[in-house]
Order: structure tokens, then sequence, then C-alpha cells
């Protein structure tokens, strides 16, 4: 996931991406989401929200995404 994700934003080697699973106990939310995070070699941290579990994650939610 990590490789394909950094192939899709064109990551240079030094930016961090870091790839996690949330539960969510609130009404209205997926019981679980991943989160996807960036952080740039200017400091700057850009976040990403699927509303499924890694496992289930597949291309085209990442193209809707904006990747």
């Amino acid at each position: 996931m990590k490789a394909l994700i950094s192939e899709r934003l064109k990551l240079t080697e030094t930016t961090s991406l870091s790839i996690g699973e949330l539960r969510c106990h609130e009404p209205g939310c997926a019981p679980v989401e991943t989160v996807i995070t960036a952080r740039f070699d200017d400091n700057s941290v850009k976040n990403w929200k699927i509303e499924k579990p890694v496992q289930d994650i597949i291309s085209s939610d990442l193209e809707n995404l904006g990747f």
C-alpha cells in the first residue's frame, strides 16, 4: 500500500508516509477508517481518510482521493 501511494503521489525518499486504521465510536461514521498521512520535506502534512479497513482498499478508493 505504501509503495502504491508513494508512486501515485511521486513522493521523495525523504517524505514520511504512514498508514493507520482508526476505530470510530461516534454515530454515523464507519466502524473502521484508514488514515493516510504524508509529511513532506517542508514540514507540511497532508491527511486522507478512507472509510474502510486497509485490507478492503482497492485502487479506485485511492483514485477517489485525488491521487
